[in-house]
């Protein structure tokens, strides 16, 4: 059975995702492979931009503590709240067989005592968690 990636998302988008390593399409399954970057007291799940359009994602579902690097059109998810909902997303896209959320790898990378991605813009669109 040939996996037809375009049923979930355009060809282009899925072409920008495997261009930049985050999606993996063989013939009969799909991997999508994010990074958990952390520190000594907080993590982020990096998300490409065109995932979270793919998935109808706004900045605006998101919190303010999460960060945005636009030059790399990446966002950082921050643990506490921002990366649960962004998986809950995952899971409510179907597949053919289940949801995104099963195509899912999260590789780890430890970013020392305090992670660059503090020093990149904040969602300055998103609201508090209070």
């Amino acid at each position: 059975m040939t996996f037809d990636i375009e049923k979930f998302m355009s060809e282009g988008a899925a072409r920008f995702l495997a261009d930049e390593k985050y999606l993996h399409v063989e013939e009969d399954r799909v991997r999508l492979h994010l990074n958990l970057f952390y520190d000594t007291r907080h993590s982020w799940l990096e998300v490409p931009i065109m995932l979270l359009a793919v998935l109808d994602c706004k900045p605006e579902d998101f919190t303010k503590f999460s960060f945005i690097d636009k030059e790399r059109s990446l966002f950082y998810l921050e643990e506490d709240v921002d990366a649960g909902l962004f998986l809950g997303f995952l899971g409510t896209h179907p597949t053919e067989e289940n949801s995104i959320l099963d195509w899912l790898h999260v590789k780890p990378k430890n970013h020392g005592s305090s992670s660059q991605i503090r020093d990149l813009e904040r969602n300055f669109r998103g609201g508090s968690i209070h």
